[in-house]
């Protein structure tokens, strides 16, 4: 082996050394300049469903009818009601949109509650003067049983045609795994006008599937296809 090596030119030498080295320059930019870019991306704060108990506001638009309160829940762009959260006897404030009279109410019954939305509820009118076909806006505060399909708030984004959250999705790139967002519709969000709610209920399907899902990105924004890296959501951003 020796005499062999003995055999081999000085310049075959130089080019095989001079070759190692850029070979290894090469790997090692490379390996930096990934590193780089992994960090320079925007970063993906995951978490997974939990169980919690969801206080809510619920604020809308009903008419007065035979000397109740009729409220129909909509079933449209995701703002549905769960079947059990506007129950019997919670108390209600009243506002006529017309005449400003305030007053006061409960919630009599609730009927269609076997599916989420859709749902007639009855309230009366214990307090305040409100004439029949008026529409009052009508405010119900309390707090649901816990749900095991909740989320941070802030993971419900809008999107073109309704609430829509977005889960991560690896793939293998040259150098490992790639991370990239992808947008799920919500069929619906509750509760969905309501703010200071720090979770909210999310339909089961838009759950389907393995991938974590995004509370919250550093950058303020998410869309489909976004690349990014990843860090478990304790409540908050952090900053740099």
């Amino acid at each position: 082996m020796l005499a062999q090596l003995k055999k081999i030119k000085p310049s075959r030498k130089i080019t095989a050394l001079v070759l190692a080295v850029y070979l290894g320059v090469v790997a090692g930019a490379t390996l930096y300049s990934q590193t780089g870019y992994i960090q320079s991306l925007p970063v993906a704060y995951v978490t997974r469903p939990g169980r919690h108990a969801i206080p809510f506001t619920l604020k809308e638009t009903a008419v007065v009818e035979e000397g109740k309160v009729h409220y129909l829940t909509t079933t449209a762009d995701g703002r549905h009601l769960p079947n059990d959260v506007i129950i019997p006897g919670l108390h209600v404030d009243i506002l006529d949109r017309l005449t400003g009279e305030r007053g006061q109410g409960e919630v009599l019954s609730i009927a269609g509650r076997e599916t989420v939305g859709g749902a007639e509820v009855w309230i009366s009118i214990d307090q305040g003067d409100f004439p029949a076909g008026n529409q009052v806006v009508i405010t119900v505060e309390g707090v649901g049983r816990e749900h095991d399909n909740t989320l941070p708030r802030q993971a419900i984004q809008e999107g073109a045609d309704g609430p829509v959250i977005y889960t991560v999705e690896a793939e293998e790139g040259p150098w490992g795994e790639r991370y990239r967002l992808k947008e799920r519709r919500c069929a619906y969000v509750w509760p969905y006008n309501d703010d200071t709610t720090p979770y909210v209920l999310v339909n089961t399907t838009a759950l389907d599937g393995e991938g974590p899902i995004v509370a919250a990105t550093d950058v303020g924004y998410m869309y489909d296809g976004m690349e990014v890296q990843l860090m478990p959501w304790d409540g908050q951003i952090k900053e740099e």
